[in-house]
């Protein structure tokens, strides 16, 4: 008996196509994210959601920088995914108003470290880096220079060489008095190679 090998080949590759197509299916409706952007996210030592802006639709893991601002996740404006944080600031009660994330601890002193955001709004603004020792005492800070705030999103970049210090505010407020509105969002915040 002669066997057609045509049918057992199309039949063994149909069989490999479909289980590749299952095993690349997503699990649920989440966005597939492409190569780079997994790449890029790597070593980002904040959550989900302080990278993200506020992604899940809160605040948590960020606060007010030294009263007077209000913060917001806000779905209108974004850079990326669909939320950023919205900081709204009166002018008023103080100077340098803006917002943080939450105190990043467990750092390794004599370290570099870098952070980015990307912002956008009206006014002028700066993004900083505190260090702090595990008593919570203040060490010193690194300041980005004045961003002047535009209509399209601007990336700041920042990093600090940590002396002694194992924790770091990472904030962005605004430069003096002032009365605006600005967005924050694809925030990171990762240790240098060294």
């Amino acid at each position: 008996m002669k066997t057609d090998y045509t049918l057992v080949i199309l039949f063994v590759v149909t069989v490999i196509l479909v289980i590749s197509a299952i095993i690349m299916m997503p699990l649920s409706n989440e966005q597939i994210v492409p190569a780079e952007k997994i790449a890029e996210r790597m070593g980002n030592l904040l959550d989900p959601n302080q990278a993200n802006g506020g992604e899940n639709g809160t605040t948590i893991g960020f606060g007010e920088y030294n009263n007077g601002a209000k913060i917001s996740s806000d779905d209108t404006e974004s850079y990326q995914g669909n939320h950023s944080i919205k900081v709204v600031t009166d002018g008023i009660s103080k100077s340098d108003q803006g917002f943080a994330v939450d105190l990043i601890t467990g750092l390794t002193p004599h370290s570099t470290y870098s952070a980015s955001v990307y912002l956008r709004g009206n006014g002028t603004v700066y993004t900083q880096l505190s260090e702090y020792n595990t008593d919570g005492s203040y060490v010193t800070g690194t300041y980005s220079g004045i961003v002047i705030l535009k209509d399209n999103w601007d990336k700041v970049l920042i990093s600090k060489n940590l002396s002694t210090g194992t924790k770091v505010l990472f904030n962005t407020a605004t430069a003096g008095k002032q009365a605006t509105v600005f967005y924050a969002d694809a925030l990171d915040f990762r240790k240098n190679n060294t």
